[in-house]
């Protein structure tokens, strides 16, 4: 597992640092208003992954169990059946482009021309081909071969930027970038392939599609399903919104910052996917005090990790904006940016308090609080976008996100999971020396590179300053083992 998070962050360095490079190359090149249909034909395309049902998500339990029984028949015909429905899906969507698209591009203020509608399909394919993708790392993961799924996501993180600036540069405009996108994922799914093939060989005669799997999937984690359809809504439903009350080129301005704070997830993700492998079995052999120690050390790491990788956007965040993009993304994108570092931030600590209350069986708990969050913040949205623009928007989104991070871990509390006054403390400690390193180096923010050296700069204090006031010794001798890549066992990592 150690290697397959490994590979999980090295494709978000390499998703994040192309990101760094191709985007400001995108915004000059292809210019506001088209950047803007290009940020809003992704968002629409991954609306469509409301369709997915949760399936995939609930096909690792079942092709675990599969494997476990050695029954290379049903798992052989349960992924048949799920790639047959995902395929199916996305043709349905595919058409539902063409017939809802130009509509929602007008209510946009966006022309719904040819050359646009075109641009839906492609993005809506590249979505088809990404269900197919997840379906073959729902494979993997349940067989155990994380690191293989890793290099195929880390293939295609490199080569999107690289493919993208070509297109950039051969002139190919729009059409060019989503048919990057196409050809990525397409390679990628040609890689997660190869790596499967092995474990999908049957030795028996398997059937190509059986409605009997679907339905014994579809009733298994019905509220982590509803979890993932408010999460997609709240966190891509809000460029439509940006998009109907102003022009498609604000989207430019709300989307970029937006993209660059969920970067501060890139910890959090791959982290708590494990640890809810591990709470869940903690749970099953009733081992309550061995899993509030290990939450107790996870919920530390991703406070230090949070505070290191939201501070920077906080203080330096607006300011490098100006230097890597121009002054116009600092003035309307840099309030934007910091709020949601703020949201990011906490939703980044609390993650792990979500996949704890899931763990231990009450995912109703989660879906009814991210439902809940949703009324107030819908309503303020409503209220005081005409007056505020995006601005309240972002505010709303982060309000939602910051509601939900708190309650989650209030409701984690509730099943007898301590926190520590201590870690709280440690953490309010290194966040204001960061923000004090911060604000003396700001005005340094000159170049693209001295505003990555001062973002760094932030980050290194953060990382420095909770590696004493927020870790303990313990946790610091299991970090150096990760770091080097040592083979602790299971007995020396619970003995630490």
């Amino acid at each position: 597992m150690s290697r397959g998070m490994w590979w999980s962050l090295l494709s978000t360095v390499c998703t994040a640092g192309g990101s760094l490079l191709i985007t400001p190359i995108l915004v000059h090149t292809l210019g506001a208003l088209e950047f803007g249909i290009y940020s809003l034909v992704i968002a629409f395309a991954s609306y469509f992954g409301l369709f997915d049902l949760g399936l995939t998500w609930a096909a690792t339990r079942y092709f675990t169990e599969d494997l476990a029984r050695a029954d290379s028949v049903a798992l052989t015909e349960r992924f048949r059946t799920l790639q047959i429905f995902f395929l199916g899906i996305g043709v349905a969507c595919i058409i539902a482009s063409i017939w809802i698209g130009p509509p929602m591009l007008r209510a946009a203020g966006a022309s719904s021309d040819t050359h646009t509608l075109l641009a839906l399909v492609m993005g809506t394919a590249a979505f088809t081909l990404a269900l197919q993708i997840q379906l073959f790392g729902a494979l993997l993961r349940a067989a155990q071969h994380f690191a293989p799924f890793g290099r195929a996501i880390t293939l295609g993180s490199a080569l999107l930027p690289l493919g993208s600036y070509a297109m950039v540069r051969l002139g190919q405009g729009l059409l060019g970038l989503l048919a990057v996108n196409l050809i990525v994922n397409l390679v990628v799914l040609s890689v997660c392939w190869s790596f499967s093939v092995h474990t999908l060989r049957s030795r028996g005669q398997a059937r190509r599609f059986d409605i009997s799997y679907l339905r014994q999937m579809l009733s298994f984690g019905g509220w982590s399903t509803l979890s993932r359809v408010v999460m997609i809504v709240m966190l891509q439903m809000d460029r439509l919104a940006v998009a109907l009350i102003g022009q498609v080129s604000g989207l430019t301005y709300y989307a970029v910052p937006a993209s660059v704070a969920s970067r501060i997830n890139v910890l959090a993700g791959p982290a708590t996917s494990i640890f809810f492998a591990r709470a869940s079995s903690l749970y099953a052999e009733k081992r309550s005090a061995e899993l509030m120690r290990q939450h107790a050390r996870a919920f530390r790491f991703l406070l230090w990790s949070g505070v290191a990788l939201g501070m920077p956007l906080i203080m330096a965040g607006p300011a490098f904006l100006s230097v890597w993009i121009g002054p116009e993304m600092a003035q309307r994108g840099g309030l934007i940016l910091i709020v949601f570092a703020v949201g990011y931030s906490l939703t980044s600590i609390a993650s792990l308090d979500a996949v704890t209350i899931e763990a231990s069986g009450r995912a109703g708990w989660t879906a009814t609080n991210m439902l809940l969050w949703c009324a107030p913040v819908i309503v303020g949205v409503a209220s005081f976008a005409g007056r505020y623009g995006i601005a309240a928007i972002a505010f709303g989104i982060a309000a939602w996100q910051c509601g939900v991070a708190f309650t989650n871990i209030i409701l984690c509390r509730r099943l007898g999971i301590p926190t520590s006054g201590r870690s709280w403390l440690g953490t309010l400690v290194t966040a204001s020396l960061a923000f004090a390193i911060g604000n003396i180096l700001r005005p340094y923010v000159t170049t693209v590179g001295s505003g990555l050296a001062v973002m760094s700069a932030v980050s290194l204090t953060a990382l420095a300053v909770g590696s004493v006031a927020v870790l303990s010794s313990s946790d610091r001798t299991a970090l150096v083992g990760f770091v080097s890549n040592s083979p602790i066992s299971v007995q020396q990592m619970e003995s630490l």
